[in-house]
């Protein structure tokens, strides 16, 4: 065998075996929600340039396959930090989609360290682990149904419980009200939208489900300190 090939393979292999074990540690941190350690294991620097030596052909495909693949483990690792499954997969599906559209190795780059903090941010705001089954299926519920009409009456008739009851419970274990919980989940979504600069503020208001975007400028204003005029002129 021609040593040089060899010696390739090798520094392949030990390159690989690197990668996959600084992902494991990530992963991990994520699962725990711990973004300060994700931020001080400096993900970007070592990860971008970082590309298998076994790989070639367009660097920007290339990067754009990794980082689909590595979004799926983050939606994985959130799962298991406690982040429901119907959120951490639209997280993934939206992230994927940027990444897609991503025109250069820097987009991609900044898309990564997005979700990297947006999935310890969801473990650590969303989990879902240590509340009782009434929220937990209030929340699925209400991330589900996230774009449509959600109110108090109907996801109570849904689970099966009195509205006074959930409430209550809802309240004491998230620390939000039910209306404060949907109008927050409801204002994110709007915010990814708003960001693709594909809609109006309008079309935006009503995909996620406000009729009168008066009030839901309201809303915005509210959660964000920000007009969504404002927020989508933000770099």
């Amino acid at each position: 065998m021609d040593n040089r090939h060899s010696f390739r393979e090798v520094k392949n292999y030990n390159a690989i075996a690197r990668n996959h074990d600084f992902e494991t540690k990530l992963l991990h941190a994520v699962k725990k929600g711990a973004k300060e350690e994700v931020i001080r294991m400096s993900f970007l620097d070592k990860h971008d340039s970082n590309i298998p030596m076994h790989l070639s052909g367009d660097p920007l495909r290339i990067n754009k396959n990794i980082t689909i693949s590595f979004n799926t483990l983050l939606s994985r690792a959130a799962i298991e930090g406690g982040v429901p499954p119907v959120y951490a997969r639209s997280l993934c599906g939206k992230f994927s989609m940027q990444t897609e559209s991503a025109k250069n190795i820097h987009d991609i780059s900044q898309i990564r360290k997005e979700m990297l903090i947006t999935y310890c941010d969801s473990v650590k705001n969303m989990n879902t682990k240590n509340y009782s089954p009434i929220t937990s299926k209030a929340v699925e519920y209400i991330l589900t149904n996230i774009t449509g009409s959600l109110k108090l009456n109907n996801i109570a008739e849904h689970l099966h419980v009195t509205p006074p009851h959930l409430s209550r419970i809802f309240k004491k274990e998230t620390g939000l009200t039910i209306t404060d919980f949907i109008h927050t989940k409801k204002i994110e979504e709007a915010k990814y939208f708003i960001k693709q600069r594909k809609m109006s503020i309008i079309e935006v208001s009503q995909l996620v489900g406000y009729d009168n975007p008066t009030y839901f400028g309201k809303v915005f204003k509210r959660i964000t300190s920000m007009t969504p005029s404002e927020f989508a002129k933000k770099d």
